[in-house]
């Protein structure tokens, strides 16, 4: 009986491994660009007046079968505040955010048609901007910092250029969501 259970499951891991041999949606040369709205921000003063948004790139490299890997870049921006109304007074920060992003692509592991599976770091600086109104309000400094994260995230493929993706994690925001385009091998 075990000898049977362990041929089942080895049986059930070599199709897994082989991606069914279909189509691998993320391969070499695959090209990514995505568009997302998150929620929360590490380094957010106050209230959030406009969320995390952010817009990225990414090229896929395969070094090996089993090792698809993705580089590219992002740029996000977010906006944070408080009025006082008995001062007669607003406060706002703005968020830019400029980084880089390497994901790993878990093709060989999951396969369902149209699906991606991946996770990685992301690294980039912030830069803060502060303003008040009135411009006599009194200043607080607020530094630019070095954002560094882990995220894990699912992009689902309607048709071979459009789909959506949902990521989960400390960058950006630490959920976020949006539309993803795919363009195969840009050369």
């Amino acid at each position: 009986m075990f000898k049977r259970i362990l041929f089942v499951i080895i049986f059930i891991i070599s199709f897994a491994l082989t991606g069914f041999a279909k189509e691998k949606v993320f391969d070499h040369g695959v090209n990514v660009i995505q568009a997302g709205v998150g929620f929360g921000l590490h380094g957010l003063y106050h209230d959030t007046v406009i969320p995390p948004l952010h817009i990225g790139y990414e090229r896929g490299v395969v070094f090996h079968k089993y090792a698809p890997i993705s580089f590219g870049g992002v740029i996000g921006y977010a906006r944070s505040g408080y009025n006082r109304p008995q001062a007669n007074s607003e406060y706002t920060w703005d968020y830019l955010f400029f980084g880089f992003r390497c994901a790993y692509h878990f093709t060989g592991l999951f396969y369902v048609d149209g699906m991606d599976v991946y996770a990685g770091i992301i690294l980039g600086w912030t830069m803060v901007i502060y303003n008040s109104e009135p411009d006599n309000a009194p200043s607080q400094e607020h530094k630019n910092y070095f954002l560094g994260g882990v995220y894990g995230g699912i992009r689902y493929y309607f048709t071979d250029f459009f789909g959506v993706f949902a990521e989960l994690g400390y960058g950006i925001g630490y959920i976020t969501g949006g539309v993803c385009f795919r363009f195969n091998r840009f050369q």
